[in-house]
């Protein structure tokens, strides 16, 4: 178990409205490297968990975040308490909805107003992605 906080990173989760990066005296995110890479992990990770049947809630999602620019982001899921193991594709739509809703969420909280836009954007592509590739998926 770690708190996520080192020298050069910090952790924000996904279950507290009210802590966000500059809780820990640092600025808005400006830039996130491989942003691509970032959101489109993220999503796969939902796809996979709805490939074994795991239903996750959106509280489940930590992120660390470097104290760098560009940002280096990455995320666990973490809070593991309230799994549901089921196979069907509706909850492959619920996983890909509360991974967008996440995202969207961390955006609010931690992203500047200048990088929105793109943050934003690239979200909704990769959710539009997701959603065709469960389509694709045998239950």
């Amino acid at each position: 178990m770690t708190t996520g906080f080192s020298k050069d990173q910090v952790c924000v989760g996904s279950n507290n409205p009210m802590i966000n990066v500059t809780s820990f005296e640092q600025p808005l995110i400006e830039e996130i490297a491989n942003l691509d890479g970032f959101v489109g992990d993220f999503f796969n990770e939902g796809l996979k968990a709805t490939e074994q049947g795991v239903f996750f809630h959106s509280d489940s999602f930590f992120f660390f975040i470097s104290k760098s620019k560009p940002t280096k982001i990455d995320f666990i899921l973490g809070d593991l308490d309230n799994l549901t193991k089921v196979k069907s594709r509706k909850v492959g739509l619920k996983n890909l909805y509360n991974v967008k809703e996440m995202l969207l969420e961390f955006c609010d909280k931690n992203v500047a107003p200048d990088f929105r836009e793109n943050f934003l954007n690239t979200v909704e592509r990769y959710y539009k992605q997701a959603t065709n590739d469960l389509e694709k998926m045998e239950f």
